[in-house]
């Protein structure tokens, strides 16, 4: 009776394994064809950030604009600053210091796209899935080899294939998330989003 009990659970386990290898593969393919179709992405953001050497958190608020080949980021609080990715570079503006700063992008920066960054680690991950409420799964990578990121955790929508929720922890557990709500898809994007209100006594610093 014991060995049949032993049996029994691994193949059930086994069983578990295949059924969560084909819902990962299923909801990784389907991100992909919502994200393959989209021309615009909006959304209102809650971002956190935990620093583990201060136990210190910083929570900020803002909107996330996204198109093929840019992004902009406009934070109102704790502070006012302004982040713009296009045309292979990195610009961000701190209007309450009167800084602006300019750079090429680098993996790193180009890790604000959410769907860019799910890609560049899900071949080399461990990956888990779990279902939860209202058609949301959630899904953890795992880097089997990676210099900075312990785990990536993001939430997908089952139904759309869009992402609402992604964070990372770094190997020193330092990690930042992201929510993304009031989201509208396809939708035009004003001309302003994509120019900085840098005044013109604002010197950039170039990197």
């Amino acid at each position: 009776m014991k060995n049949k009990n032993i049996l029994i659970t691994i193949v059930l386990l086994l069983v578990l394994t295949v059924l969560q290898s084909v819902s990962l593969d299923e909801s990784y393919s389907k991100m992909l064809a919502a994200y393959a179709k989209l021309t615009s992405w909006q959304a209102e953001i809650r971002q956190t950030n935990f620093f583990k050497d201060s136990q210190t958190t910083l929570n900020s608020t803002g909107s996330f604009y996204y198109q093929k080949g840019r992004i902009a980021i406009r934070y109102d609080k704790p502070n006012e600053q302004f982040l713009l990715v296009q045309d292979g570079m990195v610009t961000v503006y701190d209007k309450s210091a009167q800084t602006a700063v300019r750079s090429k992008l680098t993996a790193q920066v180009q890790s604000l796209d959410p769907v860019q960054i799910i890609k560049t680690y899900w071949e080399g991950s461990e990956k888990t899935i779990i279902a939860g409420k209202n058609n949301q799964l959630t899904i953890t990578l795992v880097p089997k080899q990676d210099k900075q990121v312990k785990k990536l955790v993001f939430n997908l929508d089952a139904q759309t294939g869009y992402v609402n929720q992604i964070s990372y922890t770094d190997l020193q557990e330092n990690s930042i998330g992201l929510s993304f709500i009031k989201t509208k898809f396809n939708q035009k994007i004003p001309d302003s989003v994509w120019k900085l209100p840098i005044p013109s006594n604002v010197k950039i610093l170039e990197f």
